[in-house]
């Protein structure tokens, strides 16, 4: 598989809007890797994760905030970040 970037915003965008859901890469509490798929939201320039407020991942993303997210469909974009816990 050929790999390209895409830096465009609308193209990411795009990718981002087509997937039903994500898959979340952290880093568990002994430093191993933990990819978990997730429903998520994005408005704004901002991936909303949809978690309950307690949790395996959430305590992992805690203590190791770095996260990679996967958007994969026909296409795919992978996002690097930083986890940050929003409650409604």
């Amino acid at each position: 598989m050929k790999t390209i970037a895409i830096t465009e915003l609308t193209e990411i965008e795009a990718i981002i809007r087509k997937c039903p859901y994500c898959t979340v890469g952290i880093t568990d509490l002994e430093g191993n890797p933990y990819v978990v798929p997730m429903n998520f939201a994005y408005r704004d320039g901002i991936i909303y994760l949809h978690s309950g407020p307690e949790g395996s991942k959430v305590t992992m993303a805690e203590k190791r905030p770095r996260v990679c997210i996967t958007f994969c469909d026909t296409s795919w974009c992978i996002c690097t970040g930083r986890w940050h816990a929003v409650t409604a």
